[in-house]
């Protein structure tokens, strides 16, 4: 599993357009030790032997983060001891399919030259995207108000991603879960869409409503019954799916008119502000 993604991250090494085109050779070298060292953490027992735990929910685009709190303090870059491993599960059992390196930045500091290009890392000051919502306080080892931040790359060997090796999120993984072959063309739109299929992915959402975005009373209810409908209804398109064959360019296009579907009615149920605030979920 890990060999045919490593092949295929290593065979974009070669295009310009990608993020891992900027230190191909120091870049790929890392990526080998990396594939052969991570390996070992198939076996979740492993990561836990190791001093990992798990932190937040399935993201559905980034999986479980698994994280050794004194890697992640040290921010070394060391590719036999990632400081977050990723897992998802897949048919009730966990599945290997990223890591992650990070680094703890302070107040005008930016990221290592290498080995990765500096646009891959990510910074988790919160408000941003679902991850810094969910994990930029628990992740946190310096408060917040002080300038320094949590700064992080995924790194997708053990998963395919078609976005590339160093992308934030995985796209691919609400296929992945619900044992659908992913399409040629997919989009964030239609893969939260099905990833509402799930009761993990529904409580997700839920969970981030709540404690991410902190909406309260009337507007967690409205915001709540909107995602239960859209989740409904890609719970009925995944059974129509099936599992035999792949997507095809109209099940993404259905997919994709749910969660739009989804949005225009929180637009015209619910405050401006509170829709404001759930912007960075959108897309």
């Amino acid at each position: 599993m890990i060999r045919k993604s490593l092949a295929a991250a290593l065979a974009a090494l070669a295009m310009p357009c990608t993020l891992a085109a900027q230190a191909p050779g120091t870049l790929t070298s890392f990526l080998q030790e990396l594939d052969a060292a991570g390996r070992r953490f198939e076996d979740v027992g492993v990561a836990v032997s190791e001093g990992y735990r798990k932190l937040g929910p399935d993201f559905p685009g980034m999986g479980e983060h698994w994280v050794n709190p004194g890697l992640v303090i040290a921010g070394e870059l060391d590719p036999s001891r990632p400081p977050v491993i990723g897992y998802t599960v897949v048919d009730g059992k966990r599945r290997l399919v990223s890591f992650a390196y990070t680094r703890v930045l302070g107040p005008d500091e930016a990221p290592p030259e290498g080995p990765f290009p500096r646009r891959a890392w990510h910074d988790h000051t919160g408000g941003v995207d679902e991850e810094s919502l969910l994990l930029a306080g628990p992740m946190s080892v310096h408060g917040e108000g002080n300038g320094f931040r949590l700064s992080m790359v995924h790194v997708w060997l053990a998963a395919e991603n078609p976005d590339g090796v160093l992308a934030q999120n995985n796209w691919a993984l609400p296929f992945l879960r619900a044992e659908v072959p992913a399409p040629a063309r997919s989009s964030s739109e239609a893969a939260r869409a099905l990833s509402l299929s799930s009761d993990e992915g529904r409580a997700f959402y839920e969970q981030l409503l709540r404690e991410g975005v902190g909406l309260k009373g009337r507007d967690l209810e409205l915001a709540n019954s909107a995602f239960d409908d859209a989740a409904q209804a890609s719970r009925r398109f995944r059974e129509r799916l099936g599992s035999t064959t792949g997507a095809t360019e109209e099940d993404v296009e259905a997919l994709e008119a749910i969660w739009d579907s989804l949005w225009t009615r929180i637009e015209r149920t619910m405050p401006p502000g509170s829709v404001e605030a759930m912007a960075a979920l959108r897309s």
